[in-house]
């Protein structure tokens, strides 16, 4: 009888995806941090290290830097260039750093062909040979940002992606994510891996109404203003009078945006704890047009509710549409809502 046992315990152990072998330090390390997307500008790099120190100051543990792999596999890759200045600063700071693969060029989607494939697997074996020397609770490889491929394809896909990482990184921790623009729903089309030392991720924005006011590279919501959260009636017939356009996304944010966010949250996990796998938010945010008590509002019900299902985050962005900078200088509500700016540096508040 024991030994049957024994043997029903250890074929679970084979069949079950390796949470445990994701090491205790790298899950700390993607507990908290925020989306960094000046690497690649003319922005100084001493603006860029007190940019890295404030980040860390307020107790952030990491950044998310986005890398085209057209630049990864470029001739002057073995010199010392941009991307590992920034890198070498993060780690400096004592921050650690997700690399995330993002082409506008050759977006892995379904008109993705062999080639533009191909080139995402030869950038990501130059990424991993050149950054997997480092501290592995240090240097994590996102293999894609938001990919847009049917199901089978992107399983694949993706996996080759993770076997040509995996080889030259046997100890780094790897991100992978859903075929749909990394929506929760999209994990559900996901196979895990067999290889243990996995995250998966996803984004949260829900409900889009609200956290995408005012963009103006979508139609859908550029024309919302002064939306709250959560949704009050009499402020979306206010709204709905000034953004007509908009009213069928109005209507069902006054249907259903509140229940939105912890319905993604909810599918989430679902997944993750079938799967037995851990999970992280890569992003999740709000355009800064937003309401600023609403937006942390927002902020808050948000952070608690990632946290409370166990995953980590990363918060969209640090200096941008989105950003969360003017609020950590200027000690908003927002500081309160990600539970930051516990630092007593002189540009930023002091707890009380």
């Amino acid at each position: 009888m024991k030994s049957a046992l024994w043997i029903v315990i250890v074929l679970c152990a084979l069949t079950t995806t390796g949470r445990a072998d994701v090491p205790t330090q790298n899950l700390a390390a993607l507990a908290k941090g925020v989306n960094f997307i000046s690497v690649f500008t003319d922005t100084p790099l001493p603006r860029i290290d007190a940019d890295l120190k404030l980040i860390k100051s307020v107790g952030l543990r990491h950044i998310r830097i986005f890398v085209n792999p057209e630049w990864a596999l470029q001739s002057s890759l073995a010199d010392t260039n941009r991307l590992d200045q920034v890198v070498n600063l993060a780690v400096a700071r004592g921050l650690s750093v997700i690399l995330c693969m993002e082409s506008p060029d050759y977006p892995l989607n379904d008109n993705a062909t062999s080639v533009d494939v191909n080139l995402w697997q030869e950038a990501w074996i130059s990424l991993a040979r050149r950054y997997s020397q480092m501290s592995p609770s240090t240097m994590f490889f996102e293999l894609a940002n938001e990919p847009v491929m049917a199901a089978g394809r992107w399983n694949a896909v993706q996996d080759e992606l993770r076997s040509r990482v995996r080889h030259r990184a046997p100890k780094n921790t790897i991100l992978m994510t859903g075929n749909h623009s990394a929506t929760a729903g999209s994990l559900h089309d996901l196979s895990p891996s067999d290889d243990g030392n996995v995250v998966y991720t996803f984004h949260l924005y829900q409900p889009m109404a609200f956290t995408h006011q005012g963009a103006d590279w979508d139609d859908r919501y550029i024309s919302i203003k002064d939306l709250k959260y959560p949704p009050k009636g009499a402020n979306i017939a206010a709204v709905t009078q000034e953004a007509p356009g908009a009213a069928a996304q109005l209507a069902l944010y006054q249907q259903s945006g509140s229940a939105l966010l912890e319905a993604e949250l909810a599918s989430a996990k679902r997944w993750a704890d079938a799967h037995n796998v851990h999970l992280s938010v890569t992003e999740y945010g709000v355009y800064r047009s937003a309401p600023p008590v609403s937006r942390a509002a927002w902020f808050s019900e948000a952070r608690r509710g990632i946290e409370s299902a166990g995953f980590g985050w990363t918060v969209w962005e640090y200096d941008g549409g989105f950003g969360i900078k003017p609020d950590l200088v200027g000690c908003t509500s927002v500081t309160d809502a990600l539970d930051v700016a516990t630092s007593r540096d002189q540009y930023h508040c002091i707890r009380r």
